[in-house]
Protein backbone atom coordinates (compact mmCIF):
# COMPACT_ATOMS: atom_id res chain seq x y z
CA UNK A 1 0.00 0.00 0.00
CA UNK A 2 1.43 3.37 -0.89
CA UNK A 3 1.80 6.25 1.51
CA UNK A 4 -1.31 8.16 0.38
CA UNK A 5 -3.56 5.14 0.80
CA UNK A 6 -1.97 4.34 4.15
CA UNK A 7 -2.46 7.92 5.34
CA UNK A 8 -6.09 7.91 4.21
CA UNK A 9 -6.77 4.67 6.05
CA UNK A 10 -4.95 5.86 9.19
CA UNK A 11 -7.01 9.07 9.23
CA UNK A 12 -10.17 7.05 8.70
CA UNK A 13 -9.31 4.60 11.48
CA UNK A 14 -8.43 7.41 13.87
CA UNK A 15 -11.86 8.93 13.38
CA UNK A 16 -10.64 12.08 11.64
CA UNK A 17 -12.40 11.00 8.47
CA UNK A 18 -15.91 9.71 8.06
CA UNK A 19 -15.86 5.92 7.55
CA UNK A 20 -16.59 4.82 3.96
CA UNK A 21 -19.82 3.14 5.04
CA UNK A 22 -21.08 6.53 6.26
CA UNK A 23 -19.96 8.13 3.00
CA UNK A 24 -21.87 5.47 1.07
CA UNK A 25 -24.96 6.05 3.20
CA UNK A 26 -24.84 9.76 2.46
CA UNK A 27 -24.82 9.18 -1.30
CA UNK A 28 -28.15 9.10 -3.14
CA UNK A 29 -30.01 5.94 -2.16
CA UNK A 30 -31.00 5.03 -5.75
CA UNK A 31 -33.62 2.58 -4.49
CA UNK A 32 -31.09 0.01 -3.25
CA UNK A 33 -30.94 -1.46 0.22
CA UNK A 34 -27.72 -0.94 2.17
CA UNK A 35 -25.97 -4.14 3.29
CA UNK A 36 -26.21 -4.76 7.01
CA UNK A 37 -24.78 -7.12 9.58
CA UNK A 38 -26.97 -7.83 12.58
CA UNK A 39 -25.23 -8.43 15.91
CA UNK A 40 -27.07 -10.25 18.67
CA UNK A 41 -25.99 -10.54 22.27
CA UNK A 42 -27.28 -13.01 24.84
CA UNK A 43 -28.88 -11.56 27.97
CA UNK A 44 -26.14 -13.04 30.14
CA UNK A 45 -23.27 -11.52 28.10
CA UNK A 46 -21.63 -8.25 29.07
CA UNK A 47 -20.33 -7.49 25.55
CA UNK A 48 -23.23 -5.18 24.69
CA UNK A 49 -22.82 -3.10 27.83
CA UNK A 50 -19.03 -2.95 27.42
CA UNK A 51 -19.31 -1.79 23.79
CA UNK A 52 -21.77 0.92 24.83
CA UNK A 53 -19.58 2.02 27.74
CA UNK A 54 -16.40 2.16 25.66
CA UNK A 55 -18.13 4.04 22.85
CA UNK A 56 -19.51 6.56 25.36
CA UNK A 57 -16.02 6.95 26.85
CA UNK A 58 -14.69 7.75 23.37
CA UNK A 59 -17.60 10.09 22.62
CA UNK A 60 -18.88 8.05 19.67
CA UNK A 61 -21.87 5.82 19.01
CA UNK A 62 -21.65 2.05 19.48
CA UNK A 63 -22.14 1.66 15.70
CA UNK A 64 -19.12 3.90 15.05
CA UNK A 65 -17.05 1.86 17.51
CA UNK A 66 -18.03 -1.40 15.80
CA UNK A 67 -17.12 0.06 12.39
CA UNK A 68 -13.72 1.13 13.77
CA UNK A 69 -13.14 -2.31 15.32
CA UNK A 70 -13.97 -4.05 12.04
CA UNK A 71 -11.73 -1.67 10.08
CA UNK A 72 -8.89 -2.17 12.55
CA UNK A 73 -9.16 -5.94 12.44
CA UNK A 74 -9.43 -6.03 8.63
CA UNK A 75 -6.39 -3.80 8.26
CA UNK A 76 -5.36 -3.83 4.63
CA UNK A 77 -6.78 -7.31 3.96
CA UNK A 78 -8.16 -7.48 0.43
CA UNK A 79 -7.01 -3.98 -0.50
CA UNK A 80 -4.93 -3.32 -3.58
CA UNK A 81 -1.98 -0.98 -3.94
CA UNK A 82 -2.82 2.43 -5.34
CA UNK A 83 -1.33 2.77 -8.83
CA UNK A 84 1.87 4.81 -9.04
CA UNK A 85 1.26 8.28 -10.34
CA UNK A 86 -2.39 8.38 -9.27
CA UNK A 87 -3.30 11.87 -8.16
CA UNK A 88 -6.77 11.54 -6.59
CA UNK A 89 -8.86 14.68 -6.48
CA UNK A 90 -10.88 13.46 -3.52
CA UNK A 91 -10.76 10.92 -0.73
CA UNK A 92 -13.46 8.94 -2.53
CA UNK A 93 -11.15 8.52 -5.54
CA UNK A 94 -8.32 7.42 -3.24
CA UNK A 95 -10.58 4.94 -1.44
CA UNK A 96 -11.87 3.58 -4.77
CA UNK A 97 -8.33 3.15 -6.08
CA UNK A 98 -7.27 1.18 -2.99
CA UNK A 99 -10.47 -0.89 -2.84
CA UNK A 100 -11.93 0.59 0.34
CA UNK A 101 -14.91 1.83 -1.70
CA UNK A 102 -16.47 0.15 -4.71
CA UNK A 103 -16.18 2.15 -7.95
CA UNK A 104 -19.23 4.23 -8.76
CA UNK A 105 -21.39 2.80 -11.50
Amino acid sequence: MNRAAFLGLRLWKSGLLVPPSTIARSLPFQGRAMPEILLRFSDNETTYERVNALAAELGITPEQWVLRAVAKDLGDYGLKPVPDGLQPKSLSQLFEASGVLKPRT
